[in-house]
């Protein structure tokens, strides 16, 4: 069986959630003219199932993977047709994508609320009758859309698992603001190539305001949108530009306490891919840099939540926990754990 990735992208508008789709050009080798998520076949050089569904979402709709916080890895689903089986992600976009589709592709990108899918009158089961088998095929009809095969088993399966806790997928303060506001950091982990992940540490310097002398990720306050910023923390702090580090994940944001000092944060976690001879070239505010192994992290004096946040990109981007080691071949994800 060959392997595909799709992201189910899903937005608020109107306190309501929507899921995007697009509908594939006439001419397309398999599923012409079908409705499917953003997604596509995967390739070697994309290392992971998640990097294969955020380049073919760039490039299928334009929507780049800084915008996209990546949720829960759902389960695989087999075509009966084209013999792949899809790997779906769930990916968090913040407001309404602004979608540029490749017209040798998709033909049109649109949106259903998650409430319509969920509706009753809206699902509908055909009974196809073929010479050696007899198949019940799912189609969800949206207006003049009708959404089926492989594409409306994962619609069903996941509307069994967040239908009515879709409320879960999204950041807690988009839906419940506190007051007063979290301070919002992002956090950028750097992973460095090899048969084993090490990820950068940075040693924080006297000369910044909190935590002095503790080892972080490359760290810095939101000043504005998430995704300008932590690229502006790469340069800044280790001297690393967008030609150096290809984005492996961006997590969803984790609320962080910290009682002891009296503060409470907002951390938005990304996790970069860098050569394996990349050397940072610290600013003031670091006084030293190590590469570690996931598994070592927590035997490092680290700023509050940082192996959480970790997790959160770690995770869905290798299939790692981190603070743990992963035996050869254990679970779905271990062919995943080393990014080519």
């Amino acid at each position: 069986m060959r392997r595909s990735a799709v992201l189910l992208i899903m937005y608020i508008e109107g306190d309501e959630p929507y899921l995007l789709f697009t509908r594939r050009t006439d001419d397309m080798p398999l599923h012409s003219g079908q409705i499917s998520f953003p997604g596509g076949s995967h390739r070697d050089h994309d290392g992971t199932l998640l990097q294969t569904a955020l380049r073919e979402a760039a490039e299928e709709v334009g929507i780049a993977p800084e915008h996209l916080m990546i949720g829960p890895r759902l389960d695989d689903e087999p075509t009966h047709s084209s013999g792949y089986v899809i790997t779906p992600f769930v990916a968090i976009h913040e407001g309404r994508p602004q979608p540029r589709p490749d017209v040798r592709e998709v033909a049109e990108v649109f949106a259903v609320p998650l409430a319509a899918l969920a509706h009753p009158r809206t699902l509908r089961v055909e009974e196809r009758v073929e010479p050696t088998v007899r198949r019940f095929v799912l189609h969800y009809d949206y207006g003049a859309y009708d959404i089926w095969g492989a594409t409306a088993r994962i619609i069903q399966r996941f509307l069994a698992r967040y239908g009515k806790k879709w409320e879960q997928l999204f950041p807690h303060h988009w839906l419940h603001p506190e007051e007063p506001p979290r301070t919002e950091v992002v956090t950028c982990f750097l992973l460095r190539r090899g048969p084993r992940p090490q990820v950068l540490l940075v040693r924080r310097s006297g000369r910044v305001g909190t935590y002095q002398g503790r080892w972080a990720g490359v760290s810095g306050y939101a000043e504005g949108q998430p995704a300008q910023q932590c690229y502006r923390e790469l340069e800044e702090e280790v001297g690393l530009g967008r030609g150096q580090v290809r984005l492996l994940c961006r997590g969803m944001p984790l609320p962080v306490d910290d009682a002891a000092a009296g503060r409470r944060w907002l951390v938005h976690p990304f996790l970069f891919a860098v050569a394996r001879d990349t050397a940072p070239r610290l600013d003031w505010e670091h006084t030293e840099a190590r590469w570690v192994d996931l598994a070592d992290i927590a035997a490092y004096e680290t700023v509050p939540g940082l192996a959480a946040a970790l997790a959160a990109v770690a995770k869905p981007a290798l299939g790692i926990a981190p603070g743990r080691r992963r035996r050869a071949g254990a679970g779905p994800c271990a062919a995943e754990e080393s990014v080519p």
